[in-house]
């Protein structure tokens, strides 16, 4: 069961990303003609902050435990 729902996911996004293409080259597609506004940048960097700050807690709740 796990196989089929992770089967069909990759499907979905395979069709999501094969319909929303828009991008001619791969440093159109990297750079995104230099068109991100800030906020669009700011949830960037959040994302980059949050999933440090994920693994750092995780791996101190590993190393100390509940204490």
């Amino acid at each position: 069961m796990l196989w089929i729902v992770l089967g069909a996911y990759t499907l979905l996004l395979i069709a999501i990303a094969i319909r929303s293409r828009k991008h001619s080259s791969a440093d159109e597609f990297l750079m995104s003609n230099r068109s991100a506004n800030s906020v669009q940048v700011a949830a960037g960097l959040f994302t980059l902050i949050g999933g440090g700050e994920l693994v750092a807690l995780a791996s101190l709740g590993f190393l100390f435990g509940w204490s």
